[in-house]
């Protein structure tokens, strides 16, 4: 430590330090300072790098925990004019230095650690500039050297002097130089801290800076200069100022993409291919008990496993972690630990289940929080979330309105948007009329990218799982499986425990009835359940018709009549006063006779 910066170490008060007395820094602080309405400590730092010798170099004391002033050796701010002497290959001095390899969180008094952990509108500022104006605004402040200086080496996670003085709720508006809008790392930059600190549980922001005239990024001192030129600046000015979600930030801007842009655009990049695209919803529908959870669940495990290539023979192109939002029942534990024997695991794979009822057709924070939470404890991104069932995450909703299936589907993109890149699967059941597709309102289908449909071949067992909508692939992938059942331990009681597993399969041999065995069964139906007395051949037609919901074409009943009738189970009796023949049906149980 050199004698000026023992002298900016020793000084008290602070607020006494000099300015530097090189006439060409003290003209720049000065007008700097005075612009945005500061009076704040300066100290010298005499050495230089080699290359170099520029003088005077200059900073701002910063504070430490106990609110002793201690100058910011990390953060060295080099006084940088166009003839300042350049390096052997011509470049300038950097703007900052850091001679000890560290970075020091700026505090500008010594009570600005205690003011910022009582505060519940908690500023956070990149440089010491906007954290002095946002000082001087009566703001709980303190302030990180660059857009990457707020988290620990080689982490993502805020500084532990930070993160421990965040409570849950906190209102922290982050306030950064302007050029997020158009420096994609700063931005990104933004967004990695907005996830941090909604880690620790905090209502984050980013303070959008109005444009101020001559500045080219202006950060919220500027903005505070200007206003103060203009007469305008009052402390409650900064209070109104506008601001940025993360989610907002997260979103892709508005963009218009040309025909070039359309045809150079590459394949998407799929999580399964195929079948499972990215920052899509994919619908996974059935009927009850036909399998959707164990499918479900093997495909989360596969997208966990990074030593697993395919999913029924569909490529699994990202791995990483997933979520499994589980709400029938209270088996997953068989579930898991089945799939952990089958399949020989000898390690954990990066899954975890929220298995606490939730309602999603309110706002999904709490469940995103937990989730970056988790993501950012293991460093990997999630790729694959899913919400089983739909029924069970709408809070007792109602699935034919529009307003509650608008608002679960508003969460569930709300919770895609949080993890771009990442797909979110909605496990759902078929309606009583299954042709006519998932329950409840259409908007569900509408608003999906993707959906398969599980059915159950009730004869075989295998289940078919066929691609109905995918808007980026061919919808013909189709693939079967059955559920193979694992011995588990005993319980308590010394009985047997099972679970099962999803094993691929062979298609099941087509067992359904023919159109004929359809028609055949209908007119059984008509004939012992109605009774009807003896009436004309073309009352039973319609009477068919009506009971087959249309499906009959005249063809088809033609052919069943005359079956009837060459069978012997259509009589003729006698004649109308018409004089067309009417029939009588002979009494018959279809469950005797095999067709």
């Amino acid at each position: 430590m050199n004698a000026v910066s023992t002298q900016v170490q020793d000084s008290v008060p602070p607020l006494e330090l000099p300015l530097p007395q090189h006439a060409r820094s003290e003209a720049f602080l000065n007008e700097w300072l005075s612009a945005r309405g500061l009076k704040r400590e300066w100290g010298r730092f005499d050495s230089q790098p080699a290359a170099f010798s520029i003088a005077p170099s200059f900073k701002i004391v910063t504070h430490d925990e106990q609110g002793h002033p201690q100058p910011d050796w990390s953060n060295t701010r080099v006084e940088v004019l166009p003839d300042s002497p350049r390096g052997p290959d011509g470049e300038l001095p950097p703007k900052y230095r850091f001679p000890y390899g560290k970075v020091t969180l700026y505090a500008s008094q010594p009570d600005s650690w205690v003011r910022w952990e009582r505060a519940t509108e908690k500023w956070l500022a990149e440089g010491e500039g906007k954290a002095l104006a946002l000082h001087g605004a009566g703001k709980a402040v303190i302030g990180f050297p660059g857009i990457q200086n707020w988290h620990a080496k080689g982490e993502k996670t805020l500084k532990n002097q930070l993160a421990r003085r965040i409570r849950k709720d906190d209102k922290v508006f982050v306030a950064i130089d302007g050029d997020w809008r158009t420096n994609p790392n700063v931005r990104q930059g933004a967004v990695e801290l907005l996830q941090a600190l909604a880690v620790c549980e905090a209502d984050a922001v980013l303070v959008d800076i109005p444009d101020v005239p001559g500045c080219a990024k202006p950060g919220v001192d500027d903005w505070i200069a200007h206003l103060r030129s203009t007469g305008t600046f009052s402390n409650s000015s900064v209070s109104t100022l506008p601001t940025k979600t993360l989610e907002d930030l997260t979103a892709p801007p508005l963009k218009l993409a040309t025909y070039e842009d359309i045809l150079a655009r590459p394949a998407p990049d799929w999580i399964v291919k195929n079948v499972i695209p990215p920052g899509e919803l994919t619908a996974i529908v059935g009927a009850t008990s036909c399998g959707k959870t164990f499918l479900t669940m093997d495909l989360l495990l596969a997208v966990a496993r990074n030593d697993r290539p395919e999913w029924f023979g569909h490529r699994i192109k990202r791995h990483g972690l997933v979520v499994h939002i589980t709400l029938e029942g209270t088996s997953l534990g068989n579930r898991l630990n089945a799939y952990h024997k089958h399949h020989g695991l000898t390690h954990a794979l990066p899954y975890v289940a929220l298995e606490s009822p939730i309602n999603l057709r309110q706002s999904p924070d709490d469940l995103i929080a937990a989730i970056r939470r988790e993501q950012a404890a293991r460093g990997i991104p999630v790729i694959l979330i899913a919400v089983d069932t739909v029924n069970r995450a709408m809070g007792g909703g109602e699935e034919n309105s529009s307003e509650h299936m608008g608002s679960f589907l508003a969460s569930a993109e709300k919770i895609k948007t949080a993890f771009p890149g990442c797909g979110v699967l909605l496990v759902h059941h078929l309606g009583k009329n299954q042709e006519r597709g998932p329950r409840g309102h259409s908007s569900f289908s509408a608003n999906v990218g993707a959906q398969l449909l599980v059915e159950e071949d009730e004869a075989s067992g295998i289940r078919t799982v066929a691609m109905e909508k995918q808007r980026d692939a061919a919808t013909n992938a189709q693939f079967s499986f059955k559920l193979t059942q694992i011995q588990l331990d005993a319980d308590a009681d010394g009985d047997p425990v099972t679970s099962c597993v999803v094993e691929a399969s062979a298609p099941p041999v087509d067992s359904k009835p023919t159109d004929a065995d359809v028609y055949k069964a209908i007119y059984f139906y008509w004939m012992t359940e109605l009774k009807q007395q003896p009436i004309a051949k073309g009352k039973v037609k319609e009477d068919c018709t009506r009971i087959a919901g249309g499906r009959f074409k005249q063809r088809e009943l033609q052919a069943t009549m005359q079956w009837a009738e060459n069978d012997g189970l259509l009589v003729q009796a006698d004649k109308s006063n018409s004089g067309h023949p009417r029939y009588t049906l002979k009494p018959y149980d279809p469950r005797e006779r095999k067709f």
